[in-house]
């Protein structure tokens, strides 16, 4: 046996909310940060590369104001592996919505967590009543944001043109599966003590991550709409396609069992028959693979229109996987986690991403505008939906997100103070938290407005 100490293994299940933090993230809009679409229902995922660049050309940019890292780093205590305080749960959720202000922020996790992983726990499981983790989570995302430019090599004076796209950025890809015991929720969810005897109670997390960098080669094109003239600026048919090849820097994947054994009594035994804490761990440190993006996008007067997919094709093989066991022996004396290297008989794991599939319709009237966003991949079926109502140097906003399985409403109002400057503020419910609760968070962003392009 190899004792690693308490930080090793606390670095394991740092990992793993690191990895269930890029999940949650595509649950909602904790990393958008333009609160005028936030306030329209919309969160900027599952949006084709074709529309991207429309947006590139829109009327305003923004800057995200981000207050909720001053409740992140009131919490900083709890994402430090060596610090007593560290509450894997916790800090999942300051990770998960790093940006926005958020009600609620660690309420009811109270230190059930904590004690797990300081073996320090409470044979009284009814002490921590109150803290009640959903039964199931699953939830899977990608963050790849890509940084290039387009080097054009035809181009008129209406703005029509083909050029090939040079890129590069993270590409950090994630999923986990996590499940509690119902007799162990019931009691966390009691108004009043629960004997259970001689139970078994559980909990099981099966989560994989990814990082890699994105070396990107792709087509931008734009051209003009057959018979109609020009309305504005953006009036065109946008077509994009991206190849990326995919340099992988570390991949991991954890088999997490916790399991709380009670007598007769109904407290959690002093001597149990299994490993109260064990995961195995596998991890590799390169990776080779690609991906493939295209859409299709149009503004037709005051209209604009998109359909792509994204993630064709994905995959990472990784080479030589090690693997080793990480346990914890005891949960009442303070002792540290053990790690042990294993045997491994893989040369290579591949890990293969869903295909994201979209669609997306927009209107930009003078008063008004409306959006509509379809798509499917990483949490199944999504809908997004607003609208903007502008009276003056006012905007009132309002949409819905649908997304699994869960409608999540959204409001927000702007207000120009200049004609190139403005401010937007949004609410949003989020279930962005292990126990699936919903709650209040808002977004607040900063506008710059462009002065209209010439016809």
């Amino acid at each position: 046996m190899q004792g690693g100490g308490v930080k090793s293994g606390r670095l394991v299940l740092l990992a793993l909310l690191i990895i269930q933090a890029v999940s949650f993230r595509s649950w909602g809009q904790s990393y958008t940060g333009d609160a005028r679409r936030i306030g329209m229902g919309g969160t900027g995922e599952n949006e084709n590369i074709a529309s991207q660049m429309i947006a590139n050309e829109q009327e305003y940019r923004s800057i995200v104001i981000p207050l909720g890292l001053i409740q992140v780093i009131r919490d900083r205590r709890y994402l430090y592996p060596d610090d007593d305080a560290f509450n894997p749960v916790r800090a999942l959720e300051d990770i998960a919505n790093p940006l926005h202000l958020m009600a609620g922020r660690g309420a009811a996790t109270g230190t059930f967590v904590t004690d797990l992983v300081n073996g320090t726990l409470s044979r009284d499981l009814n002490r921590y009543r109150g803290f009640v983790p959903a039964k199931e989570i699953t939830a899977q995302g990608l963050a790849a944001p890509n940084f290039g430019h387009v080097f054009r090599f035809r181009k008129d004076t209406d703005g029509n043109f083909d050029g090939i796209y040079l890129g590069a950025g993270p590409y950090l890809s994630a999923k986990t599966v996590f499940n509690v015991d119902d007799e162990l929720r019931q009691l966390l969810a009691s108004s009043q003590d629960v004997l259970l005897s001689n139970a078994h109670l559980r909990m099981a997390d099966q989560s994989f991550g990814e990082e890699a960098a994105a070396i990107t080669l792709g087509y931008r094109g734009r051209m003009a709409l057959p018979g109609r003239s020009r309305f504005n600026g953006r009036t065109g048919i946008y077509i994009a396609s991206n190849f990326h090849y995919l340099r992988g820097f570390r991949y991991d994947s954890a088999d997490l069992q916790v399991q709380l054994d009670t007598d007769a009594t109904g407290l959690v035994t002093l001597n149990p028959n299994t490993i109260p804490i064990a995961a195995m761990h596998s991890y590799s440190n390169k990776g080779n693979g690609f991906a493939l993006d295209m859409g299709v996008g149009a503004v037709v007067d005051r209209w604009q229109f998109g359909v792509g997919a994204n993630g064709i094709a994905n995959r990472i093989d990784w080479d030589n996987p090690r693997l080793e066991q990480i346990t914890l022996q005891s949960l009442f004396d303070g002792s540290n986690f053990v790690r042990q290297p294993l045997a491994s008989n893989l040369s290579t794991t591949r890990v293969e991403l869903p295909v994201d599939t979209n669609g997306n319709v927009g209107y930009n009237g003078n008063s008004w505008a409306a959006l509509v966003q379809v798509g499917h991949g990483f949490q199944g079926n999504t809908f997004h939906g607003g609208i903007e109502k502008r009276i003056g140097p006012i905007a009132l906003r309002g949409g819905a997100r649908f997304s699994k399985e869960l409608w999540h409403p959204a409001a927000g109002i702007g207000l120009n103070l200049t004609k190139r400057f403005g401010i937007d503020v949004a609410a949003f419910d989020t279930t962005s938290n292990i126990q699936e609760e919903r709650r209040a968070a808002f977004a607040v962003s900063l506008r710059f407005n462009r002065p209209p392009k010439e016809n």
